[in-house]
């Protein structure tokens, strides 16, 4: 059965990032972080929440691996968003916000409409773009 720190890896992984990113993060050493996903380590219900808050995933999934089976908030990141947001170095904070912004745009703009969206072929520049000049960053 998988532990708390193997979902933790297998989802920092998917993400392609390194342990120091997540470390840099959420305020942890990384001998702290290798220790934990290695199951050497326990941590605080504050420092896991804060790095499933940084790998997009919810306490519930961290801890059981199981989602809540009650109304889920969490996104499902596309992988040319989760390309981007390695390269431009974004925390899931953020990405979390281009990804509703552009969900937001695309109800909007097809509100009534059957027609879905393909979040691959999305370009997340302009989004990223769009909602600096939002936020006036």
């Amino acid at each position: 059965m998988a532990s708390v720190g193997d979902r933790i890896k297998k989802r920092r992984k998917e993400l392609g990032l390194s342990q120091q990113d997540i470390c840099g993060r959420v305020g942890l050493s990384k001998s702290f972080f290798s220790e934990l996903e290695s199951g050497k380590r326990n941590v605080s219900s504050s420092n896991l929440h804060s790095i499933g808050k940084e790998l997009g995933v919810s306490l519930d999934w961290l801890m059981t691996g199981k989602e809540y089976q009650g109304k889920s908030m969490a996104l499902e990141f596309p992988e040319s968003l989760i390309e981007y947001s390695k390269k431009q170095k974004l925390t899931a904070k953020v990405s979390g916000l281009l990804m509703a912004l552009q969900e937001l745009a695309v109800s909007s703009k097809l509100s009534g409409s059957k027609k879905k969206v393909d979040f691959e072929k999305v370009d997340w520049k302009r989004v990223h773009g769009a909602l600096k000049e939002l936020l006036g960053t």
